[in-house]
């Protein structure tokens, strides 16, 4: 059974000779994100950028993964040994070194299909989540770029205000979107900022422990642990990144209210302009990782603060208690 997710949403941008129509839409059944806009006198495409660098980026971080148990297993002499292969994660197989050398092929495979799901799970997820935040973000320019238009042109008072109310409609239907994403999708959010924040500081700290141990592997590893880091790194970029200029758009839209040329309209037209600022102060539609903090690039600041803070202190452990052994 496929799934079907549309957000989606019409206004009306006002021209001094025409008016024009701007549709933002996204069709995740159909297709990525699509952006129709009217910039200088035409209608600009704007692709799916973001969600594509995504899958381009998870991708490759996957790829990488797979490749470098080949690379290590070639360069090592595996026959008559006592070195087990490398493989994907290493899972722990219950079975002798040598039987594990043997077979490394089937365990190779059996290790590939349970990485291909993990990356095809990832790269779902961030696909779904950037492309309806995209789409948030482009609806939320849109509602801007129209609110400010109002009232710049010639035209009876009660066009305007007929106006001024189908596109609160069309806000009040994109805001109970906002709320229906973020109560579907927070758990989700919140655990992925949660398990990338906690392997972001596992890996650095392993990434600069290998850097100190001797070995022909040392720069394969290296690459493999560096990769992961600054996956997991810009992942959390680019979701804080997303769920902020959401937050921006929004206080936008209150300004760009503010902005239509309401001084020259009747009352009528002035008590609906403040029912509506009313409104969006009171839709103050957030998700917090905790009751002070929220996902934004402050929160990615202080993730990558306390990250480098806690590894040397990891590092350090680490020491003392080598120097205990010896």
């Amino acid at each position: 059974m496929s799934t079907r997710v549309v957000v989606s949403t019409t206004v009306y941008a006002k021209e001094t000779d025409t008016r024009r129509l701007v549709l933002v839409r996204t069709d995740l059944s159909s297709g990525p994100a699509l952006r129709l806009c009217w910039r200088g006198g035409r209608v600009d495409y704007v692709g799916p950028y973001l969600p594509v660098v995504a899958v381009g980026r998870c991708g490759a971080f996957g790829l990488q993964w797979f490749i470098f148990p080949l690379v290590v297993n070639v360069l090592t002499n595996l026959e008559n040994s006592n070195i087990r292969a490398k493989n994907i994660m290493n899972l722990c197989f219950d079975v002798s070194t040598q039987t594990y050398n043997q077979y490394i092929d089937i365990f190779y495979l059996i290790e590939t299909t349970i990485a291909s799901l993990a990356v095809y799970i990832l790269i779902m997820i961030d696909f779904l989540l950037i492309s309806l935040c995209s789409a948030i973000i482009s609806q939320q320019d849109v509602l801007i770029n129209t609110f400010k238009s109002i009232g710049h042109n010639e035209e009876p008072q009660i066009n305007h205000y007929k106006e001024i109310k189908s596109i609160l409609q069309d806000q009040l239907q994109l805001n109970l979107k906002i709320k229906l994403f973020y109560s579907i999708m927070k758990p989700t959010i919140l655990l992925s900022v949660a398990m990338d924040s906690f392997y972001f500081i596992i890996l650095t700290y392993l990434f600069i422990l290998v850097c100190l141990i001797p070995g022909s592997e040392t720069a394969l590893t290296l690459i493999k642990i560096g990769s992961s880091v600054v996956y997991i790194a810009s992942r959390l970029f680019i979701y804080c990144y997303l769920f902020e200029n959401i937050n921006i758009q929004r206080e936008l839209v209150n300004f760009s209210i503010y902005s239509c040329n309401w001084t020259k309209m009747n009352l009528k037209f002035k008590n609906l302009l403040l029912f509506t600022l009313r409104m969006n102060d009171a839709n103050q539609m957030v998700i917090k990782a905790s009751p002070k903090k929220i996902i934004d690039l402050q929160l990615f600041a202080n993730i990558m603060s306390t990250s480098f803070n806690m590894v040397p202190v990891l590092l350090k452990i680490t020491n003392s208690e080598n120097h205990k052994s010896q």
